[in-house]
């Protein structure tokens, strides 16, 4: 009896073979993923830091300086402050009704027939 390399031994290499780079191919697709989820974390790190940046200058208060006018610089405009813009909203925010975070009720001039704006046709819904 001979022992002899038939076609059946050689598409089961191949087929070995196959699986071998079908697993290192997924390993390297594992890779890329990995690395892409760190920089999307990295960015999403980032701006929230910048968003809570832009929270505590407004819980500062920022003070709106008018544009300068064309006979005036820059620079001498900015020791000018204007009129604090956002006076309402820390008298809002002093009364001892006010809620963060509530609902915001709008109304609109007519009765909206859908909501989902995939599927509307009229203005509103959209």
């Amino acid at each position: 009896m001979e022992n002899r390399f038939g076609v059946k031994d050689l598409f089961t290499f191949l087929l070995f073979g196959v699986v071998i780079v079908m697993l290192f191919l997924s390993l390297q697709q594992y890779d890329r993923q990995w690395n892409q989820i760190q920089e999307l974390k990295g960015q999403v790190s980032g701006l929230t830091n910048d968003l809570t940046n832009i929270r505590n200058s407004i819980n500062e208060g920022i003070v709106a300086r008018p544009a300068p006018t064309t006979g005036e610089s820059a620079t001498t405009n900015a020791t000018a402050s204007g009129p604090d813009p956002f006076k309402s909203l820390r008298d809002a925010m002093a009364k001892p009704d006010f809620a963060k975070g509530d609902w915001m009720v709008e109304t609109f001039g007519t009765n909206i027939g859908k909501l989902t704006p995939l599927i509307s046709t009229d203005v509103y819904a959209t």
